[in-house]
C-alpha cells in the first residue's frame, strides 16, 4: 500500500505538533502556581483542576487566534512574541504585588479579581512554535485537525502536571497563606523569566553571527 506524500506530510505535523504542545506545557508558569495555590488554600482536587482547565482553555485559544490571524494575513506574531516575552515579569509583579497587599491587609482568600488575573496572566501567553504549523496546514480540514491535537495535547499535559504537583507538593505551615501564595507566583515568574532571557539570548547570538 502506498501511502501518499501529504499523508506523510500530516503524520509529522501532527507528531510536531504532540511534541511542541507537550514539551511548552511543562514550563512550570502553565501549571505551578495553580497548583501550589490551590494546595496551600486547601482547594479541592476537582476545583484546581477546573481552574487549570479554563487557564490552559485560555492559552490554546490565545495560541489557535494567532495562528489563524498569520493566516487570513494579519501579522501578530510580534505582539505575540512580546506578550511571551514580558509574562514573566507580569507574573513576578503580581505575585510579590499580592504577597505585599496580603501582608499589610490580611484576608482568608484568593479573591475573585485576583484569580481571574492570575488565570489571564498565564493563560494570554500564546505557544508561538504552532504558528508555523497550522501555516504549514493545507486545508481547513488540516487546521482544524492540528488545532485540536494541539488543544487536546496541551490541555491534557497541564491537568496532569497540575494533578501530579498538587499531589506531590506538601506546603509548610504559614499564617498568612495569600503571602505565601503570592511569593510562589513571584518565584514561578522568576524561573521562567530565567529560561525565556536565556532563549532571547540566544536568538540574539545567531542574529549577531
Amino acid at each position: 500500500m502506498i501511502i501518499s506524500r501529504r499523508l506523510i506530510v500530516i503524520l509529522l505535523l501532527v507528531i510536531a505538533v504532540i511534541s511542541i504542545a507537550v514539551i511548552h506545557s511543562f514550563a512550570p508558569d502553565h501549571y505551578l502556581p495553580i497548583s501550589t495555590i490551590g494546595k496551600i488554600r486547601n482547594w479541592s482536587l476537582r476545583k484546581t483542576l477546573l481552574i487549570a482547565f479554563i487557564t490552559s482553555l485560555i492559552h490554546v485559544t490565545t495560541s489557535i487566534f494567532i495562528g489563524v490571524s498569520a493566516i487570513i494575513g494579519v501579522d501578530l506574531l510580534g505582539y505575540a512574541e512580546q506578550i511571551e516575552n514580558i509574562s514573566p515579569m507580569l507574573l513576578i509583579i503580581f505575585g510579590f504585588g499580592y504577597a505585599a497587599v496580603s501582608f499589610m491587609r490580611p484576608h482568608r482568600h484568593l479573591h475573585t479579581t485576583s484569580l481571574t488575573t492570575l488565570m489571564f496572566l498565564l493563560g494570554l501567553s500564546p505557544c508561538i512554535p504552532l504558528i508555523p504549523i497550522m501555516i504549514a496546514t493545507d486545508s481547513i480540514a488540516e487546521m482544524i485537525m492540528i488545532v485540536a491535537v494541539f488543544s487536546t495535547a496541551t490541555i491534557g499535559t497541564i491537568i496532569l502536571l497540575t494533578y501530579l504537583s498538587y499531589k506531590t507538593f506538601k506546603p509548610p505551615k504559614f499564617d498568612r497563606e495569600d503571602v505565601v501564595s503570592g511569593v510562589i507566583i513571584a518565584i514561578v515568574g522568576v524561573i521562567t523569566y530565567i529560561f525565556s532571557f536565556k532563549k532571547i539570548y540566544k536568538k540574539s547570538e545567531k542574529i549577531i553571527i
